[in-house]
């Protein structure tokens, strides 16, 4: 194991700026390096990858947690942020209860992130804001909808009344449907849920992470809900009359997800993917910062 004073190998590229990722302790740079350092031909590489939630492509071969299904560009999916996107993957089992014991409602807890409550966002066809503003306050006593917070305190005072009782994972664990829409990037709760014993609602997908969720089938893996929730009452009533279609589809789900839980078989290939860009590209500490400076002029 290479001493932490000696691991000056991880370079990062963002849009405005260039620098060492050592220096910026995050999740991010722990998931690149416990794996870069299992490889010692891998010391003298540097890496282009970026720490955060951006899916627009690159045009250069950079390491991402997530990228735009239908416009990758060069951006190549790493196992990144994996506490936060897999931690509760792994309370599953000590806290779900099986699907004919759970409640017949459709539940989702999130934060005001993604396209929509003034976010800097290129615009997408699924808002979290359209989905809160038609059912935070819905007749339906089926779909129970808000958020958990508002992640900027000078937000609050224009979305603070779709705040609803926080769930944690036990208390979301009882219910039969929960939603999961896109934020920034992919749905933080996807992976979870996929796990669990619960079905899926989903919008379509437009970005992918390592899960790669536009392998994820239709009535298979999750039930499918337009981007602008129209249809979102009609597709709660197909679950409930539904029962055994439901459970199959929750099984099919934790099915797929469990096959990036093989921590074996998923170092094996993340170490792979490293050995190869290091083998196909070649990045120069300040070449790209510079190249991409000129191309903006």
């Amino acid at each position: 194991m290479v001493p932490v004073d000696q691991r000056p190998l991880v370079f990062c590229y963002a849009d405005q700026y260039q620098k060492d990722f050592d220096t910026e302790k995050t999740t991010y740079f722990h998931d690149m390096t416990r794996y870069i350092y299992r490889i010692p031909s891998l010391y003298d590489t540097r890496f282009l990858f970026y720490p955060r939630d951006r899916v627009e492509p690159f045009h250069v071969p950079t390491l991402v947690k997530s990228r735009q299904i239908d416009n990758p560009g060069e951006s190549i999916i790493m196992n990144m942020n994996f506490a936060r996107h897999f931690g509760n993957v792994f309370n599953v089992d000590a806290m779900d209860i099986p699907y004919s014991e759970k409640m017949e409602v459709l539940v989702w807890r999130g934060v005001d992130t993604g396209y929509g409550f003034g976010n800097n966002i290129p615009y997408r066809d699924t808002s979290r804001e359209t989905m809160l503003t038609k059912f935070y306050q819905h007749d339906n006593l089926m779909i129970d909808i808000g958020l958990s917070k508002i992640e900027r305190e000078d937000k609050e005072a224009k979305y603070g009344h779709f705040i609803k009782n926080t769930m944690d994972l036990r208390q979301l664990l009882k219910y039969k449907f929960l939603l999961s829409v896109e934020g920034n990037d992919v749905a933080t709760n996807l992976k979870w849920i996929l796990y669990s014993n619960s079905v899926p609602f989903c919008t379509p997908f437009t970005i992918q992470s390592w899960i790669l969720e536009d392998q994820l089938v239709p009535y298979i893996h999750f039930i499918p809900i337009r981007s602008d929730f129209e249809d979102l009452e009609e597709k709660i009533e197909w679950a409930i009359k539904n029962p055994r279609q439901c459970e199959d589809i929750a099984h099919e789900g934790r099915k797929y997800l469990s096959q990036f839980l093989d921590m074996k078989k998923e170092r094996n290939i993340i170490e792979t993917l490293l050995f190869r860009y290091s083998q196909h590209v070649h990045v120069g500490k300040d070449r790209q910062y510079r190249q991409e400076q000129e191309e903006k002029k």
